[in-house]
């Protein structure tokens, strides 16, 4: 038995893409260009069809969410994000006629106290960042159905530095829809850590976001 729902978002998604069109370039869709180079890369993201439905990819290097925690980690251990990081001391406003305004620019007065907890914050980043951190990352797949399209958060150890690059992911994310692919079996024993982040330490260190 159908679940009516279910059917009911299909509809939608099909819906959406008849009536706002991709411009699509060898069946996907893209949201930059690509310099064809060597580098290590970060996260991408791109779109296709499939059934009249649109699937966009959201996809990301481990080492994407690696830094992440990192980030996270230096933020721990100075205590936390400040809750605020500024206040609004004056507004600049600009004349729109002659008994109107609207406000044109603001001028900040930053918190010491804050500020301080920023450059800690940074000085602990940047030696997490040296020296690795006790952290694991693994390869994962989420699919999630909206009535625009369906959304697919990807995590994989792949580059993606062209557009070659990205239709090869493309392809594994149809099949793995299809259930042509298992994206387990693909990964079983991968995991990101401290020793993969070291071992890129040379080719990354002016890459980092």
């Amino acid at each position: 038995m159908k679940n009516k729902q279910i059917e009911k978002c299909r509809r939608q998604m099909r819906d959406f893409h008849r009536h706002h069109q991709w411009r699509l370039e060898n069946g996907l869709y893209f949201t930059r260009d690509y310099t064809d180079s060597a580098e290590l890369s970060w996260s991408d993201e791109f779109g296709f069809i499939l059934n009249g439905r649109r699937v966009i990819v959201h996809w990301c290097h481990p080492r994407t969410k690696y830094v992440e925690a990192i980030n996270e980690a230096a933020w721990r251990e100075v205590g936390g994000i400040p809750e605020t990081p500024f206040e609004w001391h004056k507004m600049t406003w600009k004349r729109t006629g002659k008994s109107r305004k609207k406000i044109d620019s603001y001028q900040v007065e930053f918190d010491q106290t804050e500020l301080a907890r920023f450059a800690q914050q940074h000085t602990v980043e940047e030696r997490m960042k040296r020296d690795g951190i006790e952290y694991y990352v693994y390869p994962s797949f989420v699919a999630r159905s909206t009535p625009r399209a369906i959304s697919i958060d990807i995590c994989m150890p792949v580059e993606i530095n062209s557009r070659n690059d990205a239709i090869a992911v493309a392809f594994l994310v149809k099949d793995i829809l299809n259930k042509k692919e298992e994206f387990r079996s693909k990964f079983l024993n991968y995991r990101y850590d401290i020793d993969t982040w070291k071992n890129e330490q040379s080719t990354r260190s002016y890459q980092l976001p």
